[in-house]
């Protein structure tokens, strides 16, 4: 059988061979990354989903860095505040989506 994506002869898999389904996985993951630190601003604030304050209203982290690498773009660190002296840093893409809603202000 024949690769639909680049033409090669192998094991192919849903008309795909591995090599192609490789290339595809890490790229819908990098442009995952890549959208998601493109929609983030400094000083952008983020809603937690779980921690609510006295009032009931969600508690809001604030932007302060944002770090990509190179050679792995899937690596990112978002550093927030929140308040005075609380400082948080979130290194995974997982961790971000369970715990943040974006939100409109700035």
């Amino acid at each position: 059988m024949v690769c639909s994506q680049c033409n090669r002869d192998g094991i192919i898999t849903n008309g795909i061979c591995a090599a192609c389904t490789y290339a595809n996985i890490r790229q819908s993951r990098a442009m995952d990354a890549h959208d998601l630190v493109a929609r983030l601003s400094y000083g952008q604030v983020l809603e937690h989903k779980n921690l609510k304050n006295s009032d009931g209203t969600p508690q809001r982290f604030k932007i302060t860095s944002l770090k990509t690498w190179k050679k792995d773009r899937m690596r990112v660190r978002i550093g927030l505040k929140r308040g005075l002296y609380q400082n948080e840093s979130i290194d995974s893409m997982a961790e971000f989506f369970q715990h943040f809603n974006l939100t409109e202000s700035k």
